[in-house]
């Protein structure tokens, strides 16, 4: 089921809050064991309750605060998932805990415990008014939690007080009544501000990992754009824009560390034959097969790039000498020769390729890149299907 973004919302908050109120239950049962057991004490010291009514009590509340400890690790033992999947079964569980614990409770403000001496009543009124005062921060994360125990736990007294018909128990009445009224209030406002914590929290989060989404979306966008700026979008290797650029700095670096670097302009013989014979589709997956073959074989430092249409270059740098930029462009001539299977047709294709080498041919791009598209013209020229130097570095090799 689809939820709109404040049923979402919703959803968290329940479960935030779940997940508080069961969290910090233990601390609670402890606390109401330890004041449970100081009554207990209490009235066998003082021997005005019968024994038999105290242990049924103490028997009574142990069995439901050892249910309620079972519930709760249950609860804390499941998987997220599952805990949401029956969160309003959780919430109702606690809940029924929480208003049996009252009850147990309940009864101490009752004739079955209560002392009939009046003194030996006060520390009674006082440990049962702190537990209920404990009880509020620990069970208004759920909604009417409190409340189930507190009501039961406060009302017996009340009544009780009410059919003793004495002056001052009716003072008693008053302040115990509106001691429960003020409970009541306190732990509805305790609810609603825990609540808006979490759902502040949520919402916080929510906006953060929007704004981190949003963030991630525009460094995407941002490398998509750079990507199309500086990438050929058919066969995804470096644009003219790039090449231009790498070669500057590439030129650069050869001069600074007195090295060699060459040029290869490639342009594929008959690929406008493979676009009027077999179409564009068929143009373009050549192009794509020819690339990949030509990032095999090439270093890892070595750049390819396409300046457009059929025309490709490719930069190489760090070079021991002239038989290494031969061995480079047969290395080229060969993987491009090699028969294509386009649209069940085996097509033949070749390459052209001009070489310019800095420094001999010339110390800035605009000059080499002239001397290799010359080159590569003349094997053109010649047929095709070979590489060939700049004519000046052929009469030195000769």
């Amino acid at each position: 089921m689809n939820l709109n973004k404040s049923q979402l919302l919703q959803q968290k908050t329940d479960m935030g809050l779940v997940e508080f109120t069961y969290k910090q239950a233990k601390m609670s049962f402890i606390a109401s064991w330890i004041c449970a057991t100081v009554v207990l004490i209490y009235l066998y010291y003082f021997e005005a309750t019968p024994f038999f009514h105290i242990y049924i009590w103490y028997t009574f509340f142990l069995v439901v605060t050892l249910s309620r400890t079972i519930l709760v690790n249950h609860f804390l033992k499941q998987e997220l998932s599952q805990t949401q999947t029956h969160i309003e079964l959780w919430k109702n569980l606690f809940t029924l805990g929480a208003f049996l614990s009252g009850i147990s409770w309940g009864l101490v403000g009752t004739p079955f415990l209560l002392p009939q001496d009046g003194l030996q009543q006060a520390p009674m009124m006082v440990i049962l008014a702190g537990v209920c005062a404990g009880s509020v921060p620990s069970f208004s994360p759920i909604r009417h939690a409190a409340l189930a125990f507190i009501i039961p736990a406060i009302v017996p007294l009340i009544v009780s007080f009410v059919l003793t018909q004495s002056s001052i128990y009716l003072f008693l009445v008053l302040t115990f009544t509106a001691f429960l009224f003020y409970l009541i209030m306190i732990s509805i406002r305790t609810h609603q501000i825990i609540k808006t914590s979490f759902q502040l929290q949520f919402e916080n989060e929510s906006l953060v990992n929007h704004l981190s989404d949003a963030k991630n979306r525009l460094e995407l966008a941002n490398s998509r754009l750079k990507q199309d700026a500086t990438h050929d979008p058919l066969t995804q290797v470096a644009n003219r824009t790039l090449f231009e650029a790498t070669f500057e700095k590439a030129i650069q670096k050869a001069a600074e560390q007195h090295t060699i670097l060459a040029l290869l302009y490639l342009d594929l013989d008959g690929f406008k034959d493979v676009n009027d014979t077999h179409g564009h589709d068929a143009g373009d997956q050549l192009l794509l097969v020819i690339v990949a073959r030509l990032s095999k074989v090439l270093r890892n430092t070595d750049f390819l790039s396409r300046l457009g249409g059929d025309e490709l270059a490719i930069i190489v740098e760090n070079i021991e000498n002239v038989q290494a930029i031969a061995d480079v462009a047969e290395r080229v001539r060969e993987v491009v020769s090699t028969p294509v299977m386009l649209k069940e047709a085996e097509v033949n294709i070749h390459v052209s390729i001009g070489i310019a080498i800095y420094p001999t041919d010339g110390r800035d791009s605009n000059t080499l890149l002239r001397v290799a598209d010359r080159a590569m013209y003349y094997v053109k020229d010649h047929g095709g299907n070979n590489y060939h130097f700049n004519v000046q570095l052929e009469k030195q090799l000769t």
